[in-house]
């Protein structure tokens, strides 16, 4: 239709854009921010909390899908509906296999956000396309040594060391 008014140059131009927005719009619906529990059968042992003790002060959130400008926001809305913050907030990317540089600017955000509330952000079970843009940009640096986990069991065990720190 757009052939019609213009030439093909700007209606393939306008369907290229259009389809960005498309494109865009389905990646951000399919990411999913979920409180975690035991119910996350489809994990491995070291990256579920299958029979695992959390202490109260810790809460985790498992990102699935792909993270982009709009999954901070879905964060930041899933820990609002909280009525306590946790000191320390696990964000299990196990099931997270891209990210690009609105969604780490996104994270950054979220934690500063954190930080400025005095709360701390534990990252675990990154793959290797976003923890080398994480690396690369030095967001685990500013997240701290230590605070960036293989998997689920070793950020409950840096979260025990950081909860006994502030304790004494």
């Amino acid at each position: 239709m757009l052939t019609v008014v213009a030439d093909i140059t700007v209606a393939v131009m306008w369907g290229m854009v259009l389809g960005a927005f498309i494109f865009i719009k389905r990646i951000t619906e399919t990411t999913h921010v979920s409180a975690m529990d035991e119910s996350e059968m489809d994990l491995a042992p070291q990256d579920s909390l299958i029979g695992k003790a959390v202490p109260d002060e810790v809460l985790v959130y498992q990102l699935s899908r792909a993270f982009l400008f709009g999954t901070a926001d879905l964060l930041e809305n899933a820990l609002m509906r909280l009525k306590q913050e946790p000191e320390i907030l696990i964000l299990g990317l196990k099931q997270v296999m891209a990210t690009d540089v609105t969604g780490l600017n996104a994270l950054e955000e979220f934690h500063l956000k954190l930080q400025r509330r005095g709360k701390m952000l534990l990252l675990a079970g990154a793959h290797k396309q976003p923890l080398m843009m994480m690396l690369k940009d030095g967001f685990i640096e500013r997240l701290g040594q230590g605070n960036s986990c293989d998997n689920i069991d070793s950020a409950l065990l840096r979260a025990r060391e950081l909860i006994a720190t502030k304790k004494s």
